[in-house]
């Protein structure tokens, strides 16, 4: 991050965006501008695979098409435009079946494939990994009256 503090740009894009710690894009969008003196355009571009609803990409664009998820309620960001792309988005670039692949491949990971085929945003699952592991050991038995 040290890097960026005496960055001078007109614009960034920043691909993978989900991965990319929140205080290093802060400091890219504080360095934007910057030239060619007195630039009349500052520009960010952020492209990444759908984050999970926690994620505050998620809250802080104003979506063109919102996405498929819950809403979060909470403004986003003055001047933070974002396109949801829809499911499949780019199987006319791809082999024929690319996606039916990655399904294939994938059957046992819905969460993984609700994201990067369908195109919803991610679930924050807490405890799952937990109870998974307690449930194996200990049987649970539960009773209906």
């Amino acid at each position: 991050m040290a890097k960026f503090k005496s960055l001078e740009v007109t614009g960034y894009w920043i691909d993978e965006s989900i991965e990319v710690d929140e205080d290093t894009k802060r400091m890219r969008k504080n360095r934007i501008g910057r030239f060619p003196p007195q630039c009349p355009v500052c520009f960010g571009i952020e492209t990444t695979n759908p984050p999970d609803v926690e994620h505050p990409l998620y809250s802080q664009f104003a979506w063109e098409t919102p996405p498929p998820g819950p809403v979060t309620g909470a403004a986003p960001l003055v001047g933070h435009m974002g396109f949801w792309q829809p499911p499949r988005e780019n199987e006319a670039n791809l082999r024929p079946g690319y996606y039916d692949s990655l399904i294939n491949y994938y059957r046992d990971a819905t969460d993984w494939i609700a994201m990067y085929v369908e195109g919803k945003p991610g679930m924050v699952v807490m405890w799952r990994p937990f109870y998974q592991r307690i449930r194996r050991k200990f049987p649970i038995h539960i009773l209906f009256r």
